[in-house]
């Protein structure tokens, strides 16, 4: 299925990317910290919109691959990032990943897509 965000073009196989997720565990599975618990329980406040972009693409929200706490307010509110997978091909759009060597990388900000904005 074609998705564009921002400057990518992709094609995503979404029935093997939900295949993929039907069998990754739950992010509180492979990390116990308060910060991992968390984002599995305030999954269910992220807005709709962005739930079903998510789900339109065969991803498990709870299911994320890395997640951390970015910062957090006054309240106590967390403002959390994260990376999911998703199978498919990039067809259009540069990578935000940059080869640093043959083994490594490192992430281009000005590269990036951003779901939502703070």
């Amino acid at each position: 299925m074609f998705f564009e965000f921002g400057q990518y073009q992709v094609d995503i196989d979404v029935d093997k990317t939900r295949l993929f997720y039907e069998n990754a565990p739950l992010v509180s599975e492979s990390c116990s910290c308060s910060g991992c618990r968390n984002f599995e329980n305030a999954i269910m406040a992220i807005p709709s919109e962005i739930i079903g972009l998510f789900s339109n693409l065969g991803v498990d929200m709870r299911k994320v691959s890395e997640v951390y706490v970015n910062c957090s307010n006054s309240d106590g509110t967390l403002f959390y990032g994260g990376f999911y997978h998703l199978c498919g091909t990039l067809l259009a759009g540069k990578s935000a990943w940059v080869p640093n060597s043959p083994l490594t990388s490192h992430w281009e900000e000005e590269q990036a897509f951003r779901v939502a904005d703070n």
